[in-house]
């Protein structure tokens, strides 16, 4: 008994002596890393990131929006730029409606360096609004559409999907808590709206940061990334193209009946030209082909890079090259292009 008694106090104190060095050496938002398989796991990773940043200054978050989770110009128009934008463009004028995240909003680049603000000049006689806001999943993206954008009647309506953007779909908290389509028995619903404020998502974060232990998760999270194998896999896929084959659809389907067009921007991250990055090009390869099923009219900007440079000229010239020796959001001259080959496809 004695020996017994001896066991367990070693074992609690060793279990104390590992949980105390895990709060000093590691971001509770680290224990969620790498577990883009498990969303409702996942999503940990981006609570915990906001409450990090957030939870001394709740006021700092100030971009608040109950139907999106977060935009920009909450009480003007909800477009980029400070022009005045009619309801609806004079007849002779081409509209076009810039939806998406930040490549498409223009992050790291000049106001007028964005593939919007390109196309417009390389048109003529047309007007790009560029509604793009950084973070979104295609769902917000096409929410954004739904709310705000359609009022102004585009004649063509450019949806930027970066491939991170399949993944931020199917998750109820991004940059700052999100509604997200969830898909039930009978189809899919709308979960998590309206978003709950952020003192609310704080004080809820915050509770459940009181209650969790690194030691157990840690644990847990370890086993679940080493057993994602092809089920888990394919599960994951499985959920995620229906979800985004939905909402496109639904997109689709709605700018037609406005009589406009829809049109894709396909963007990749810089990696995937100059190194092997398995699910950035599986989410391509599965993205690409929701495009072809729904017939939506799309750029490849894998297949449209590749064909004028080389990966690395690619990589180097065509995103923006950080301090740090990453490689970030489309650089000027990676808009340029894009916005080059927009007007191509819009003119055909």
């Amino acid at each position: 008994m004695r020996n017994l008694l001896l066991l367990l106090v070693s074992v609690t104190l060793g279990v104390l002596a590992i949980e105390g060095l895990l709060r000093v050496g590691m971001d509770r938002s680290d224990l969620y890393r790498g577990l883009e398989l498990y969303p409702s796991l996942y999503t940990h990773n981006k609570e915990y990131r906001f409450y990090e940043k957030h939870h001394n200054h709740v006021d700092g978050f100030s971009t608040y929006d109950a139907d999106l989770g977060w935009d920009f110009d909450r009480d003007g128009d909800r477009i980029r730029g400070n022009r005045k934008i009619e309801a609806k463009p004079p007849e002779s004028v081409l509209r076009l409606l810039s939806i998406g995240d930040s490549f498409t909003y223009g992050t790291e680049v000049g106001a007028q360096e964005n593939f919007s603000a390109r196309l417009e000049s390389s048109l003529g006689n047309s007007e790009v609004l560029n509604m793009a806001v950084p973070g979104y999943g295609i769902d917000q993206a096409i929410w954004k559409y739904q709310h705000h954008g359609r009022q102004y009647a585009p004649n063509v309506v450019i949806l930027g999907i970066y491939t991170d953007d399949y993944a931020r779909t199917g998750l109820s908290f991004g940059a700052y808590a999100k509604p997200m389509l969830q898909q039930t028995a009978g189809g899919f619903e709308l979960a998590n709206y309206p978003v709950p404020t952020p003192q609310q998502e704080l004080d809820r974060i915050g509770q459940a940061i009181d209650q969790e232990w690194y030691t157990p998760v840690l644990l847990r999270n370890s086993w679940k990334r080493l057993r994602g194998g092809t089920g888990q896999t394919n599960e994951y896929f499985g959920r995620n193209d229906a979800r985004v084959a939905n909402l496109l659809e639904q997109l689709k389907n709605g700018v037609a009946e406005a009589g406009g067009i829809l049109m894709i921007v396909h963007i990749p991250p810089a990696e995937l030209f100059v190194e092997e990055v398995p699910i950035q090009a599986e989410i391509s390869r599965r993205l690409i082909a929701i495009y072809k099923q729904l017939e939506i009219q799309h750029v490849d900007v894998i297949q449209e890079f590749a064909a004028r440079l080389a990966p690395r000229q690619i990589h180097d010239q065509l995103y923006v090259l950080r301090d740090d020796g990453t490689a970030g959001h489309l650089s000027a001259a990676g808009h340029q292009l894009v916005a080059e080959l927009l007007a191509h496809h819009i003119a055909e």
